[in-house]
């Protein structure tokens, strides 16, 4: 026994280059292969048909807000068409309720822009504090300090309205020419504080006032250009309704005061938004198989039941993330496409371990620190964590689950 023990303890490890290690590269490599030519496949048959579907739908959008607007701006130029810019998020997939888009209107703050923003509600949303209140004084606050987000989104629903109301006649008396082309018909949602258009029945746009944070506004060349950073007015998701319950005495709650139903309970903010610094940042990283593999990670998350709480922005901040991880190009060459989904697939699994999902644009010392991840119970992400090591593990299966998702839709 001791001389068999002497003797494999004596054998020698195997050189690296030891046709183990070629068998182990070449199986990596047939996988790998395999898989590229499976994303590939998937990419030109199926993915490019709904980019280039979603973009005709994006365009439709973009020219028929820009008519409103434009009439808008008539009667009161603080609403300006040229400030207008598409959110609908270009990397997502069709859903099978129709498109939705959102679009920013950068609001006109006078001359000079000159405004103070008061952080509020963890840093993520601020208060605007206009130097002069001349501009925008039927939208301020009770107490005149701020610019009320409200109250803008009102006075532009307003309008809005009107001018939904003008396209729908010519679509009633046939007067094509007025109309934007594609348009067959457009109403407005019934929703008091926000700006909601059906157009087409399946496209669904949300105008968003916006105010640009002063960076580059001094140019006076510049002050139709969107900024890079925004806060816009965003409602915020209703508090769950009173439980309905009886007192000590057996009595019911009483019942909430009218003036109280008549929107006073519902919450407008600013919230910071990052979408135009987004999109440049898309372009800058635009070569290689960068845009195809964002492309490709949001339609499996689409596919994907198990990821619904998994938002297309999530994967996004991730990407962003990992492209600066790996910030040569030669690294995201076509031919390391499929090594470069794993490498996407376990970013996602670490951020679902760690419990955390870091905003690519807010941090210090500029902002707090936000995690995306912070409304997602911890067993709800250790779930998803779970489901996308499966994934990484049987990447095929999850492509052929992908291709049987996009041919249904």
């Amino acid at each position: 026994m001791a001389a068999v023990e002497a003797t494999e303890q004596e054998k020698p490890a195997p050189p690296k280059d030891s046709p183990v290690d070629d068998v182990e590269d070449t199986k990596r490599k047939a996988i790998l292969d395999q898989l590229g030519e499976r994303i590939e496949a998937i990419y030109d048959t199926k993915i490019q048909e709904t980019l280039q579907l979603k973009a005709e739908y994006e365009d439709l959008a973009y020219s028929v807000i820009h008519k409103i607007i434009r009439k808008a701006k008539t009667v009161d130029a603080r609403f300006r068409p040229n400030s207008l810019v598409s959110l609908g998020m270009p990397y997502s997939g069709i859903q099978d309720s129709g498109i939705e888009f959102e679009m920013m209107l950068q609001l006109c703050m006078g001359t000079n822009n000159s405004l103070y923003l008061h952080h509020e509600r963890g840093g993520k949303s601020a208060r605007i504090q206009p130097v002069s209140t001349s501009l925008w004084q039927d939208c301020m606050d009770e107490n005149s300090v701020y610019i009320s987000p409200k109250r803008v989104t009102r006075v532009l629903r307003q309008y809005v309205k009107r001018a939904v109301y003008v396209l729908r006649k010519y679509i009633d008396m046939k007067k094509f020419q007025k109309l934007p082309e594609g348009l067959t018909e457009i109403y407005m949602e019934d929703e008091r504080f926000k700006i909601v258009l059906r157009i087409n029945q399946n496209l669904r746009v949300t105008l968003l006032p916006a105010v640009s944070i002063p960076d580059s506004r001094s140019d006076m060349s510049r002050k139709d250009i969107p900024s890079t950073s925004h806060v816009v007015a965003i409602q915020l998701p209703e508090k769950s309704a009173i439980p309905f319950v009886v007192d000590e005495n057996n009595n019911l709650p009483s019942p909430i005061p009218k003036m109280k139903r008549k929107g006073r309970h519902i919450k407008l903010v600013w919230q910071y938004s990052f979408f135009v610094a987004e999109k440049n940042k898309l372009r800058t990283i635009s070569d290689g198989c960068r845009i195809k593999l964002l492309r490709l990670l949001t339609e499996v998350r689409e596919s994907e039941s198990a990821l619904a709480k998994i938002t297309p922005y999530h994967l996004q901040t991730i990407f962003f993330h990992e492209t600066d991880r790996l910030h040569r190009r030669r690294d995201w060459k076509e031919s390391k496409m499929a090594a470069r989904f794993l490498d996407l697939l376990r970013a996602l699994a670490l951020t679902l371990d760690k419990g955390s999902c870091e905003n690519y644009f807010m941090g210090a010392p500029d902002y707090p620190s936000d995690n995306l991840y912070e409304e997602i119970g911890l067993k709800e992400l250790q779930v998803m964590k779970k489901h996308v090591e499966s994934l990484i593990e049987n990447p095929i299966d999850c492509l052929e689950r992908l291709y049987t998702h996009l041919t249904q839709h």
